[in-house]
């Protein structure tokens, strides 16, 4: 397996990992499963632009290269 997919694979666990943490915590304090899903989705929501924001960075600098 490649590097590359090895740390992709990890980035899958860490981001898992620390779901079931604020899954726990949540739990925990008491949080209701409609904010809890809230929650989640706030969560869904700043991952999905920061992994956008990051393709769209390295689109720019493969057009650059290309270029």
């Amino acid at each position: 397996m490649r590097r590359s997919e090895v740390l992709a694979e990890e980035s899958i666990v860490c981001l898992q990992k620390a779901l079931n943490h604020l899954r726990e915590i949540w739990e925990l304090i008491g949080i209701p499963e409609d904010q809890r899903l809230q929650r989640t989705e706030v969560v869904k929501k700043h991952i999905k632009e920061l992994l956008d924001m990051m393709i769209a960075e390295e689109e720019s600098l493969k057009e650059r290269l290309e270029h």
